[in-house]
Parts: structure tokens; C-alpha cells; sequence
């Protein structure tokens, strides 16, 4: 390492060193962040690790996600060519890492540092002190003559491997100073970064500012004899570990707080760290739940990664059921209110003030308790309510309800015959690196993307064409079901289980049990089995066209929301399963499916209307009718526009009438 330190001991288990100045920054005594400010040599910085280094990033818990995915094809086009181009004075801000050990899996963070002891050496007229993270790493400070720390020089030592310094903030400039140095590890990267390390000359003087960043109060237990000596030395931190957050959630917060004033992460990205905001944390307990069910193929069904602007919008030929943009907005739906936010749907739609149990204290009242302004038991407690009365109701949508379970099905055959290709070793290369990418998250995508655009690279070509077929294969299978994965039915269906659950078709007053949305989807998957084609869920049919719209918009989730209510209410009534077993009042369902209906019909109604007015003719007689009136001809404007105003009412009237009867049929009116 760049700086090396002599201390007073005699036995070292720990390898790796480096010492700088130390620091304490915190907002209050219970959320401490210890710091370092050191430097390292150039060649030195392969000990500092990108996330993708240290996790398994296709296959960690959307709960663990604590980066951005690398841009690759931004490093190399961009920040390597800025570091090496040879022009005038160049400075970036220190790289931030934090201190972490992931799990044997390589799936997660540690949540807790292991215990940590404290020590007090003298050497003759030297003193120092240490805090062991038990047997991972350490940290170590020299005594003043009037037995306070002093912050300069302070050591750090680790062991290198089980104990990582993972990278929070300026992982790309990591990774450009990596790749010109030719300190890429990774097989497929060197190829990507090869030309990167030409000018590696350019930076052999190059001391790279560094901060260390570790979790005092992320432990899992301080040592019964250390107590005094940390109260000792940091008198204003609580040590007593009543309130701990764990590791990753730290992370997150400050990965979100460093990025304010600096390149955005994308909204989909802020979704997946966001601490401050219930309603990204339980975005991520959805997407990590339907992870759990398909964990082998869920990177090829659900997008997590998406840029900004396109959170939650999926590509034509994609195999996605989902977007994590697409669930946040129906938890947003769910959980916050529309306007001025003042908790009131959160706590409803959770039963706050109905949990005796729920914390309260003096700066989050539980009755004020919003979507962003909580503490941290209020948060844990949200948490375990909604993944009781909420989370089956996600999880059950997206993998029993029959489109989103054919995708999966044709997914997981997918998946069966690339393991098998496997096995009998019957995959030439680019269809390896194909399904590789299919089943390895967003990240080898973008590396494939990236590699394609290159004139000379012909496999990285032929590998994207056979992924793209691929998904496209997969596709076509449930073409007539694309309605299904649009933000538009999603919400709507959430939407309609609102208004259901608002006039009084559940046994509770604000979610729907696990053994009664059972029977809300074996009703749908009923009339999604029994109408494939003709159904108004069709973007072919004109019953789709005269409802939805032209196109599939978000804003038209209120009447998909109609559509369903009428679905569960009316269709089949013979064995429509959720009637039956609820034996509901039948004036309230008249009352309801009546109101799904004249909503539905006032759609129809203007849709024919701009359909009649989107005429060449009509437009003709539109103009006729303002050049008239151009012309002072008053009367005759007049006449003119009552002529088009009756054509156009029989128009609507004779069309809906014929729409009102297909309608009716499907239904079961």
C-alpha cells in the first residue's frame, strides 16, 4: 500500500494496511460514519473493488443492490480518454469506498460487522488504541500525552480475503484508472478495455485520493470489556446499540446522498437504494419475492435496470412480465396519496391505526406516519405489514395469473433447453454468450450491446442477433396477451381492487387475504382461458380500440380498472368462484358492476365521437362550418354545425348500440 505504518505490535494477522487521517461524521450519536482520508499508488488500486467484484450482481437480492451498474461503454469512450488525452490540469474528488464483507454466496452484504473488541497498547512513552472487527479487520490510533486520539496518522488493516473496500461513490473513475493501468481481472472486460492501458505511462506519478468509510454502531456485539474504552474515546456516539441500522441500508442512504449534486442515478436505480421512501421498499419486496420463484430465469422477466425516461415501458420483443418502474407506480398508487401527501392511503391501505403495536414517538407521530417520514422501528414495522396483508397479492398477480405464467413458462423452457445444451455440450460460443446474457441480468446485456457496436467485433453481432431472436421467439407466444404487460393493466388492476376493497367485497377493510384473491384470479384466469381472441383485452379486437384507445396509456388504467370489476361481478356467474363463496348483497354488486358499466359506456361514447370527428369528411365539414363563420354567415354556420352535430350523435348512438351488445355478451350482462 502507498503508506506504511510502524505501530508497537508484535504479531500482525492482518495483511493489508493503509493510514490517513480520521475522521467522524454523523447527524446524530446513534448513526456514526467513520472515515479515512488516505491516498493510494497507482498500481495499488486493484485493492479497491467495484460491486461486481465483490457480489454476484445477476444474482443478489434486489434488497442488497447498493450501486449503480457500471457504464462500461461510457468509461471507456469518455473517462479514459479524458484521464490520458494529455490536456492541461486534471482532479477528480476522492473515491469513496466502505468497508464490507459480502456472504459466502456472494449474494449479499453481511448485515453486521463481526463483534468488536478494543485494546490499549503502551510502548515506553507511545500509546496507542485499537477496535478489532473480530478477526476481519482493525483500526488503530496513537494516544496523546492527555489520552485523546490522535486523527493523523490513524491505520486501517484488513484481511484481504474475507474484508473488501467496495466502492460507494466514483466507481467509474475506479474502473478507468483500472482499465489504463491494465488491472482489469475480469477475461471478457480485458477484451473490452483493451486499447484502454496504451497510454498507462501517462499516470505512473498518480497518487489516487481515497476515503474509507466503516460503520461503528453495524456491529454484531461489542465485547463486554470494550464498552468503557469506546465510551472513553467517542463519548457522544450511543454505544449501547439499541437502534442499529445494518450495513446496507447505510450504504444505500449515503450512495443516494453523495449522488444528489452529482450524475443522477436513473429513477429505476433510485428505486432500488432508496431508504427514505416506503414505497421503493416495498417495490423491492415485490420484486424480490417473484424473484424467489423463478430464481434461475427472473433477470429475463423483469426489468430492473431501465434508463431514465423508459422506467416503465417494455420493449416490443422482450420476454418481461414487469418493470420495476411499473410496480413502484402501483405502489405510489397504493400507498401515497395523490396530491398533498399526508400519509392517509399509507396508513389506510396498512391498517396503521388499527396495529396497537405500531411505534410512535415524539418526532413520528403514528398518526402522521407518511410514505417518507418515518423512523426506523415505524419502517421495519411497515415492512412486516406489508409483506403480510400485501405482498401475496403482488406475488400471486405476476405468477399465477395465466399471461404472466405462460411467459414464465415459455422462459423456463427456454432455460430447460440451455441447460441441456449445456450439459451435452451443444452451444457454440455466441449462443452461449447469448443465453448467458438472457440469464445474466442487465449489465452482460449492456457489455453485449456495447461489444456489437464495434465494426470489427462479428461474434458480439451474432450474439446479440441470437438473444434478440431468441426473446422475440419467446414472445410471439403470448402475442395476443402484450395488454397485460403494459403499466396500463397493472395499475388498472390494482386500481380495481381498490374500489372493491372500498365498497366492502373482503372480509377486511383495506387488503385482500391471501385465500380470497385466490379466487379474484381463478375468476380472471376463467375469462382470459375462455376469451383469447374476442376480448376487449386484445389490442386486435375493436372492443379494445373502443375502450382503451388507440393506444395502451397509463392514464387508461381506470377503465381496465372497469373492465375487471365487471369481469369478477358479472362473467359467469355459474361458477364465478368469488361470488359464490362470498354470497355478496345483490344490490351492492348491481350497484357497482352498473357504475364499472356507465363509465365504460361515457369511454365508449367519446371515443366514437373523436373517431367520427377524425374523419376526412367530417373534417372537411368542420372547416366549411369555421369558414362560414369567417365570413359573417351566421345562419348558415349554424345550420352547417347542427347537421354535423345530429350525424354525429346517430353516429355514436347506432355504433354503440352494436358495441353495447358485443360487450354485453362477453360479459354475461
Amino acid at each position: 500500500m502507498s503508506t506504511e505504518f510502524i505501530g508497537p505490535f508484535e504479531q500482525e494477522k492482518f495483511q493489508m494496511s493503509i493510514a490517513g487521517d480520521f475522521g467522524i461524521f454523523y447527524t446524530d450519536k446513534e448513526a456514526p460514519v467513520f472515515y479515512l482520508n488516505t491516498s493510494f499508488e497507482i498500481d495499488n488500486i486493484g485493492q479497491l473493488k467495484p460491486v461486481r467484484e465483490i457480489l454476484d450482481v445477476s444474482e443478489v437480492d434486489f434488497e442488497e443492490l447498493v450501486q449503480r451498474d457500471l457504464d462500461d461503454f461510457r468509461i471507456r469512450r469518455d473517462i479514459v480518454n479524458y484521464l490520458t488525452d494529455g490536456m492541461g490540469y486534471k482532479f477528480f474528488p476522492p473515491i469513496v469506498v466502505a468497508v464490507t464483507q459480502p456472504e459466502e454466496d456472494k449474494k449479499a452484504i453481511k448485515k453486521f460487522y463481526p463483534e468488536i473488541q478494543t485494546r490499549v497498547f503502551e510502548n515506553g512513552s507511545r500509546k496507542s488504541f485499537e477496535i478489532e472487527f473480530e478477526n476481519s479487520f482493525c483500526v488503530r490510533w496513537f494516544v496523546s500525552p492527555d489520552d485523546k486520539l490522535y486523527s493523523l496518522p490513524t491505520e486501517i488493516r484488513w484481511k484481504n480475503d474475507q474484508t473488501y473496500l467496495m466502492a460507494v461513490d466514483g466507481q467509474h473513475r475506479l474502473v478507468s484508472l483500472q482499465a489504463i493501468r491494465g488491472l482489469i481481472t475480469n477475461e471478457r472486460l480485458k477484451q473490452f478495455y483493451t486499447n484502454s492501458s496504451k497510454d498507462k505511462s501517462k499516470l505512473d506519478n498518480l497518487k489516487v485520493p481515497v476515503t474509507i468509510l466503516f460503520f461503528p454502531n453495524s456491529v454484531e456485539n461489542i465485547g463486554s470489556n470494550s464498552l468503557d474504552d469506546l465510551n472513553k474515546y467517542f463519548p457522544k456516539i450511543a454505544w449501547e446499540l439499541s437502534n442499529k441500522a445494518n450495513v446496507k441500508q447505510v450504504l444505500r442512504n449515503i450512495f443516494v446522498d453523495v449522488n444528489k449534486t452529482a450524475k443522477q442515478p436513473s429513477k429505476s436505480r433510485t428505486i432500488l437504494l432508496d431508504e427514505k421512501d416506503l414505497t421503493a421498499v416495498f417495490t423491492r419486496k415485490v420484486f424480490s419475492s417473484i424473484k424467489s420463484e423463478i430464481p434461475n430465469i427472473y433477470t429475463a422477466l423483469l426489468e430492473y435496470n431501465s434508463v431514465n425516461g423508459k422506467e416503465t415501458q417494455i420493449e416490443k420483443n422482450r420476454c418481461l412480465i414487469t418493470t420495476i418502474g411499473i410496480v413502484h407506480g402501483i405502489c405510489e398508487y397504493l400507498f401515497k396519496d395523490s396530491a398533498f401527501d399526508t400519509g392517509a392511503n399509507l396508513r389506510i391501505r396498512l391498517g396503521i391505526d388499527e396495529e396497537d403495536d405500531f411505534p410512535n414517538s415524539e418526532e413520528f407521530p403514528s398518526d402522521k406516519v407518511k410514505s417518507n417520514e418515518f423512523s426506523l422501528e415505524q419502517r421495519e414495522f411497515a415492512e412486516s405489514i406489508f409483506k403480510e396483508k400485501w405482498l401475496h397479492t403482488f406475488n400471486q398477480l405476476y405468477t399465477s395469473f395465466i399471461p404472466f405464467k405462460k411467459m414464465i413458462d415459455n422462459v423456463e423452457t427456454e432455460y430447460t433447453v440451455f441447460k441441456k445444451r449445456i450439459s451435452d455440450d451443444n452451444l457454440n460460443p455466441n449462443e452461449n454468450e447469448a443465453y448467458r446474457v438472457l440469464f445474466g441480468g442487465s449489465e452482460e446485456r449492456f457489455i453485449l450491446e456495447s461489444n456489437s457496436k464495434s465494426v470489427s467485433n462479428t461474434s458480439a453481432k451474432a450474439s446479440l442477433k441470437i438473444l434478440k431472436d431468441t426473446e422475440k421467439n419467446i414472445k410471439s407466444k403470448v402475442e395476443n396477451c402484450s395488454t397485460f404487460y403494459t403499466l396500463m393493466f397493472q395499475r388498472g388492476f390494482f386500481e380495481a381492487l381498490s374500489k372493491l376493497i372500498q365498497e366492502g367485497f373482503f372480509s377486511e377493510d383495506h387488503y385482500v387475504s391471501s385465500d380470497e384473491f385466490l379466487l379474484i384470479l381463478e375468476q380472471l384466469n376463467n375469462f382470459i382461458e375462455e376469451n383469447s381472441e374476442n376480448t376487449f383485452f386484445n389490442n386486435g379486437s375493436s372492443l379494445y380500440n373502443l375502450i382503451i384507445g388507440s393506444k395502451a396509456t397509463p392514464d387508461a388504467s381506470k377503465h381496465i380498472g372497469d373492465l375487471i370489476v365487471l369481469i369478477l361481478l358479472k362473467y359467469s356467474p355459474d361458477s364465478n368462484s368469488f361470488l359464490i363463496e362470498n354470497e355478496f348483497d345483490e344490490q351492492l354488486i348491481t350497484r357497482t358492476a352498473n357504475n364499472s358499466f356507465d363509465s365504460i359506456s361515457k369511454r365508449m361514447q367519446t371515443l366514437l365521437g373523436k373517431e367520427f370527428d377524425s374523419q376526412t369528411q367530417n373534417k372537411q365539414r368542420k372547416l366549411d362550418i369555421k369558414l362560414e363563420k369567417e365570413k359573417g354567415h351566421k345562419l348558415q354556420a349554424n345550420k352547417l354545425n347542427s347537421e354535423y352535430n345530429l350525424d354525429r350523435d346517430n353516429y355514436i348512438l347506432e355504433a354503440y348500440k352494436i358495441n353495447e351488445v358485443t360487450l354485453k355478451e362477453l360479459l354475461n350482462l
